[in-house]
Parts: structure tokens; sequence; C-alpha cells
């Protein structure tokens, strides 16, 4: 493997023969919350492969939120800013493919993804072949929840986001694949000091002061970051200048 793929490990690793783990460091905000912790593993021949053009396949909620989707917009902006690749979103890979003779492939693999989390090897590189693509990235959300605590409860109310992001070569390999999740925790909370009165016998307790759990969208992003930031540049030339984000949309 070349040395310059070492380049995406930026938060303090442990590199192994099979794959990188970038380690949690202080988020600098004061708050309990930690870097998210980004597991990465590289195919042993990820320095052959030059990539230019990426399509952004598809997307799967993994949870059961559907607020989940919400991820998308911090997910393709990162890849953006990242400047590593042209990256091209689903929406115009799909027209790309249709125009190519490649709808099928392209349904194929939306659906695989979907219902089984992989993609066939077969379709990737005849969907790449007939449109012009070198990658496909995909990606999943995996956790996307918000937990505020009930007022008799001590403790913290959490923020948790993860994420998990595959690259495949366009002779169908995959060649990346990394997974992050943070959990952001809210000031702590003790209910036995939050007693205003007594009603025959009972506590009282006021819920305004149960803290609520901390902002999702600055949590998404910051896992977006994380993960994009360990995905390989596999090409000879600088990165392209950072492109603005792209407008809010599902991703697809």
């Amino acid at each position: 493997m070349k040395s310059r793929l070492l380049w995406g490990v930026v938060l303090g690793t442990a590199v192994s023969s099979l794959g990188i783990v970038t380690g949690c460091q202080p988020s600098g905000k004061g708050a309990v919350g930690k870097r998210p912790l980004v597991a990465v593993d590289l195919a042993p021949n990820s320095g052959d492969y030059t990539i230019n053009k990426v399509g952004i396949l598809t997307y799967r909620n993994g949870t059961d939120n559907e607020k989940a989707r919400e991820m998308t917009r911090f997910v393709i902006a990162a890849l953006v800013r990242s400047g590593k690749y042209q990256f091209t979103k689903s929406g115009s890979l799909e027209r790309d493919a249709r125009r190519s003779d490649a709808a099928g492939e392209f349904d194929r693999l939306v659906d695989v993804w979907e219902h089984r989390r992989t993609l066939n090897k077969a379709d990737v590189a005849s969907l790449c072949k007939k449109t012009g693509y070198d990658a496909l990235i995909v990606y999943e959300i995996t956790e996307w929840a918000q937990e505020k605590l009930d007022v008799t409860q001590e403790g913290t109310s959490n923020t948790t986001v993860g994420l998990r992001m595959e690259l495949w070569a366009d002779d169908g390999t995959r060649i990346w694949n990394a997974s992050g999740m943070k959990v952001e925790r809210s000031p702590s909370y003790n209910p036995e000091i939050n007693v205003r009165s007594t009603q025959n016998g009972q506590a009282v307790r006021n819920e305004g002061l149960v803290p609520d759990p901390p902002l999702i969208e600055p949590v998404a992003q910051e896992v977006a970051d994380d993960v994009v930031k360990t995905l390989p540049q596999l090409n000879d030339k600088p990165a392209a200048a950072p492109a603005a984000a792209p407008a809010a949309s599902d991703g697809r």
C-alpha cells in the first residue's frame, strides 16, 4: 500500500494491516462529548487505483427515525468541501445511467444496498463502464437519536449520530469502508437538587430544569466531516478547490 494512503489518519491513530482506527480527542468546546470515533478499512491494493469522478449512488436509513434522512445534506456537504474528487449526486448519476443503457444496473444496486447493505460487483463494474464513473459511494445512517431525561432521572440528555460509508471502484472492488459515531451529552442533571416543594409527602420538581439533548445538526456535521476525512485521495492530481455545499435535499 502506498504511503500516501495513510494521509487520512487525522485524529490520533492506531494502524494495523487490517485497517485504521482514529482515536477520540477533546472537542474543544468545553462539552462532555469527544470527537467521533472512526473505524476505517482500506483494501490492500487501494494504491493501484486512480479515481477522479465519483457518483454518490444512494443512502440507507438504518434507523427507525424518519428524520435521519436529514443526515444526507451533511454527508454531501462534507464530500463536496473535501475537494478530493468530482462528486455527482444520485439524481445526476441516475440520469447518466438511463442515458447509457445502465438503468438496470443502477436500480439493482440501489435495491441491494437498501435490503442487503452491500453492492453487486458485476453491476458496479458495468454501471461504471457504461457511464464513465471511476467509483461509487454509498452510505448508511446508523444512528440518529435524541433522548431527554425524565424529571426523576439522574444523568444526561444525549444526542447520538452514526454513519457508515463505502467507496467502490470501477472493477467492483470495495476499496474503502469507514464508520463513525458520536454521543454528545448535555450537562449532568440530579433530580435530588431539583425539588421545589412537596405535596402530600411527594416531591414536586421543575421539569424546566431538565436539560435538553444537544442540537443534532452540529453533531451530524462533525460525524460526516470526520468520516469523510478518512476517504483516501486516489488520484495523481491536486485536490480540486472545495465547492460550495449543495442545497439541502434527500441526498438521492
